[in-house]
């Protein structure tokens, strides 16, 4: 059987964006319709300075620095070997660069963009058959959420919201879909940290209009990129 080329770490502190965490839903193009399978995924909004504090056990299994978007290139190299990473990653690269979604947004008339000025923005998303292990910090302990309890899947849509503040673990994966290259983000678990300045306040309409899927800066089937660091 083969062998999952893999990287399994844990992030420093980021910001949620459109986090759709508590029920799996499809992403809801700009059209209304909905494109690909249900899932739970947030956009994960970092610091610049911190994609070099992202963990990962080294050879004693102590947890280590690590640059998140070198641990993408050396997955590529080896999922691909010696590829041209450039050219194979010119508009897949899975690291988004912040100044780039607004211009994006902003061509589209959108105004909730400030939160990506500065920013680096990674994409994460869990299969609907493995939701994502959801934690809060309680009396100064870690507390899984249940979800098959009512009161805490009440207590993860309070939480993990736009805007607050999380640390999760990833799985980065070098996968390859219709003859492109991506490096995919999956979350495995996500632990909110604290409160910060709500993203994504929306009007009556538009929350009816979001009740089947989620609606983010980045669409999870495109082919685009935007920060390349080679």
């Amino acid at each position: 059987m083969a062998t999952t080329v893999k990287s399994t770490m844990l992030t420093p502190e980021f910001r949620m964006s459109f986090p759709n965490l508590v029920t799996a839903k499809a992403f809801k193009g700009s059209n209304g319709k909905e494109k690909g399978e249900p899932s739970f995924n947030t956009e994960m909004i970092f610091d610049a300075e911190n994609l070099d504090k992202f963990q990962k056990p080294d050879a004693s299994g102590n947890l280590a620095a690590v640059d998140v978007k070198q641990e993408g290139v050396a997955l590529a190299r080896q999922k691909w070997g010696d590829i041209n990473m450039q050219e194979a990653f010119a508009k897949t690269w899975f690291v988004k660069d912040g100044a780039a979604l607004i211009a994006k947004q902003e061509a589209k008339g959108k105004t909730q963009i400030e939160h990506y000025r500065g920013k680096k923005v990674l994409y994460a998303k869990a299969n609907q058959d493995y939701p994502p292990n959801l934690y809060v910090i309680e009396n100064g302990k870690k507390r899984a959420l249940a979800r098959g309890l009512e009161a805490d899947m009440a207590k993860a849509k309070q939480l993990f919201v736009g805007g607050n503040y999380a640390v999760a673990e990833i799985n980065l994966v070098p996968v390859e879909v219709d003859e492109k290259k991506y490096i995919a983000c999956y979350v495995n678990s996500i632990c909110f940290t604290r409160p910060g300045d709500r993203i994504g306040g929306q009007s009556l309409m538009e929350r009816f209009d979001g009740i089947k899927g989620g609606k983010a800066a980045h669409d999870p089937t495109s082919k685009g990129s935007d920060d390349i660091p080679f």
